[in-house]
Order: structure tokens, then sequence, then C-alpha cells
């Protein structure tokens, strides 16, 4: 697979809003940032609550979570545990 670019200046243009959620730890609605997937360049790194759209898929990202774009621009999402800290055995790549 082929690298891609780092594009630093693109992670503010990726943020589209915020929109209501339902958070499964809190039982309620709450602010969730919208990211436009395609504008994730690699670097690229952000917490949860998220929201990150493509044409193709939506994935949730919950506050329990930390997101980031690697150099072939794929999205890996790493779990915290109960204090916070991450969880090396929830390493996920979308």
């Amino acid at each position: 697979l082929p690298r891609l670019a780092v594009c630093s200046d693109r992670m503010q243009t990726a943020v589209k809003g915020q929109r209501q959620a339902f958070s499964g730890l809190r039982h309620e609605f709450i602010p969730f940032t919208v990211y436009d997937r395609y504008k994730l360049s690699p670097g690229a790194a952000f917490p949860g609550p998220a929201i990150v759209e493509e044409r193709e898929s939506t994935v949730i990202i919950g506050e329990e979570a930390t997101a980031s774009v690697d150099e072939f621009g794929f999205l890996w999402i790493e779990m915290l545990d109960s204090r916070g800290l991450q969880d090396p055995s929830s390493l996920r790549a979308l």
C-alpha cells in the first residue's frame, strides 16, 4: 500500500460540527464531534465522543476511546480502561 502524505492543516477542516448522539456509557444524548473521513490525513488524532462520516460508512467513537489515522489512511481506535489509560488489547483498525 502507498503511504499517504501528512497534511497537518487538514484536521481543522475535517471537523463538520457537532451532533447529539446517544452515549451507551451515560445512557443519554450528548454532543459528539462530527468529522469528514476524507479530510482526515495521516497523523490526525482526536478523542471521542466522535462520529466519522464517509459515503460508504459511519464510525462511532465513544467517549471511552481515541482515534488516529496511520500513514496508510487506516483509522485506528484505542479503547481506554476505567482509569483513562489505553488498553493495548483493544486496538482496532478500520
